[in-house]
């Protein structure tokens, strides 16, 4: 197995979850699966999480605790990704949960597919009663980049709903930006989706987001606040990949789908000079028709006030988003 010893890294950052912890672990051992290690990283809690967490590492053999002082939830996976030791790597929040399940099946696909991520459905959790998949129900599919990729499977590629392989990580340093304001996992998930060669998609529920918890580092009132933050750290990932030297033909075509997405917003409009000069997509016939279009459009400046007018029209709007 090499450098790898078991088969998978579950790393749970925590950082005052103790009303959410106890479920979270107890998703986690009782797993039909077992070859893998757990990597809890207490971000300095003040609570008593940290109590609850040694009561499940004394228990449970795989459970690995590291406290470090508070940082964020950023820096508590990196710390995580420095310790793992399994094959593959899947990141869980401290107040969610897996399907019991969830690793048996992850690691079949992985041996089946040799995936670099493995996209799955994540469900979100408003009350017992209430609960359903985000942004509508996944195709199962495997996409081998070098084949070609359609832009509309972009749309589903969207936060942290992943499984990761290790080796594809680590060769490629993909580390999260240190920070811990809202949407600091942009910027690690757009260059892990724009340096992957074999996706697979999975309809199979794994994931269950809990929404019902009164503060989430994912909300912000302010919308022009949200966009702002999700668009600098577009540009920092883009950075990255140039310091990097990174192919930006992928990485591109998220940025027309988050165009398409933030149109109209000031904020964005910097984000669209990244890439005025790249043909690739008005080239490329295994791009959609609509979204050359698009491009085509929000290429050229002079056309933008046109641009804007036809996205200020909702039954258009809704076409292109759909």
């Amino acid at each position: 197995m090499g450098m790898y010893e078991v088969k998978v890294s579950i790393i749970i950052p925590v950082y005052n979850k103790e009303k959410y912890i106890r479920k979270t672990l107890e998703s986690v051992v009782s797993q039909t699966f077992t070859d893998y290690e757990v990597i809890i990283i207490n971000d300095g809690s003040t609570d008593n999480s940290l109590s609850i967490i040694e009561e499940f590492s004394q228990k449970y053999k795989q459970i690995q605790v590291y406290t470090i002082p508070n940082g964020g939830v950023s820096n508590a996976r990196n710390v995580g990704l420095k310790y793992a030791k399994g094959e593959w790597i899947q990141f869980l929040d401290g107040d969610d949960y897996l399907a019991l399940d969830s690793l048996e099946y992850i690691n079949n696909k992985f041996k089946e597919t040799n995936f670099d991520i493995l996209h799955y459905q994540l469900y979100e959790i408003y009350d017992l009663d209430n609960i359903h998949p985000k942004e509508g129900k996944l195709e199962e599919k495997c996409i081998n980049v070098k084949d070609g990729v359609n832009l509309d499977d972009f749309k589903q590629l969207q936060g942290m709903k992943f499984a990761m392989n290790a080796k594809f990580l680590n060769s490629n340093k993909i580390r999260f930006y240190d920070s811990d304001q809202i949407h600091e996992d942009v910027y690690f998930t757009v260059i892990l989706k724009s340096l992957a060669t074999k996706i697979f998609f999975t309809s199979k529920i794994i994931y269950f987001y809990d929404r019902t918890r009164s503060s989430s580092i994912t909300h912000i009132d302010n919308e022009k606040e949200n966009y702002k933050l999700f668009c600098i750290y577009l540009i920092r990932a883009y950075n990255w990949m140039v310091a990097n030297k990174k192919d930006l033909s992928l990485f591109n075509m998220h940025a027309i789908y988050y165009m398409v997405k933030f149109i109209g917003h000031d904020e964005f409009k910097g984000y669209g000079d990244l890439f005025y000069n790249d043909n690739y997509y008005l080239k490329n016939r295994k791009v959609s028709l609509k979204w050359r279009i698009i491009y085509f459009f929000y290429k050229h400046k002079s056309l933008h006030p046109l641009f804007n007018f036809l996205f200020n029209q909702k039954w258009l709007r809704k076409i292109v988003r759909g």
